[in-house]
This record gives C-alpha cells, sequence and structure tokens, in this order.
C-alpha cells in the first residue's frame, strides 16, 4: 500500500464537486489557493430588499433572462437575511436568494457562470381578468381609504370612488369598488 501524508488530503464537506481550475504546477511551492472547486449543482445568488423577499417562498417558480435573450426556469431553494460584509451596517435589509436551475445545456452553464443575470420571480397572479388602474390614478382619502376620481362625462365632472386595491405590476394596480360605481372603460384621473 501506498502510504501519503496527511497534508495532501484535501477533505471537501459535500461531494460530487469540479474541480474548476488548478492554479499550481507540480513542483511549486505553495504560496496561496491551490484550485478553485464548484459543486455539481450550479446556483444563482440574487440579492433582493426585505420587502420583496417577505413575498417569497422557497419553492416559487422562477425565469432567468439569459445572455442570448432566451429564458429558462430555475426554483427558489432559499430565502434568508444577507450576512453584512465587514465595515458595513450589519442591518442593510437586503435578503440573499438562492435559486436552482432547471437543465442547462453544458455551454449554457459555461455561459453563465460568473455573469450578472435578470431573475423575474412571480410571487402572486390574479385568478383571471381584473379591473386595473394606473397606480398613479390611486390616491388616500382623510381616512387613509385608497380612491379613484372617475370622469362622469364630457363636461369633466368627476366623483371620487373608494377602491379595495390588489396586486401591483408595471405600473397598474387591480382595484374594486367598494362605494360607488368603477366599470371597464371608465376614465379615471391619473396624477392630478
Amino acid at each position: 500500500m501506498t502510504y501519503l501524508p496527511a497534508c495532501e488530503i484535501l477533505y471537501l464537506p459535500g461531494l460530487p464537486r469540479r474541480v474548476d481550475e488548478v492554479t499550481v504546477s507540480r513542483g511549486t511551492s505553495i504560496t496561496g489557493s491551490v484550485m478553485r472547486v464548484s459543486g455539481a449543482t450550479i446556483q444563482i445568488n440574487a440579492s433582493a430588499s426585505a420587502s420583496d423577499a417577505k413575498l417569497m417562498k422557497v419553492g416559487n417558480a422562477a425565469v432567468l433572462s439569459m445572455q442570448d435573450d432566451s429564458e429558462h426556469g430555475a426554483t427558489v431553494t432559499s430565502v434568508a437575511v444577507a450576512e453584512a460584509k465587514e465595515g458595513t451596517d450589519a442591518a442593510s435589509g437586503r435578503f440573499t436568494i438562492l435559486l436552482t436551475l432547471d437543465d442547462l445545456t453544458p455551454g449554457q452553464l459555461q455561459s453563465i457562470q460568473g455573469s450578472n443575470l435578470r431573475v423575474t420571480i412571480p410571487v402572486s397572479s390574479t385568478d383571471g381578468e381584473v379591473l386595473a388602474v394606473p397606480l398613479a390614478a390611486l390616491t388616500a382619502g382623510p381616512g387613509g381609504e385608497s380612491r379613484v376620481e372617475v370622469s362622469t362625462g364630457y363636461g369633466k365632472k368627476t366623483v371620487l370612488v373608494e377602491v379595495s386595491a390588489g396586486l401591483a405590476a408595471d405600473g397598474y394596480v387591480e382595484v374594486q369598488a367598494v362605494d360607488g360605481s368603477l366599470e371597464e372603460g371608465d376614465l379615471v384621473v391619473a396624477g392630478r
């Protein structure tokens, strides 16, 4: 049997691992890192604000926009408070989101390593079509209620309609009339 000194053995906490880069050659003295290894599962490390992170859950589906403008699926595997970097305030309010990719070709894997990608994580959706108004049309009433100003006709008369606001996306917010009438095709005042 061949004996090996303990200083020549490297134990990795989990397998399988892949050697990405070897930074030394045979016979040279070691002064820094010897190699760079990576896990068999490629993960995307994303960052989100506390308000966005509270909407995400492990298992949420995500969509990655690749460099060639194609889209690829991923799954949220972890949502955790970001560790503070040395010399920064620990209460930064940022969260680290880890995503596991759906199967990629070896070429796609190589193209995304070390790159910035756009990640979209849908956190909620409506059950069908809803009534929506521009976000700028929503105002707050004296009691904190949400409302929209609706045009009643050509004479430019308007009436305030109290609404219940729902999901918001792409500059629009879902609304449902609470007090008054609001229907598809009604003209609302925005950003007055």
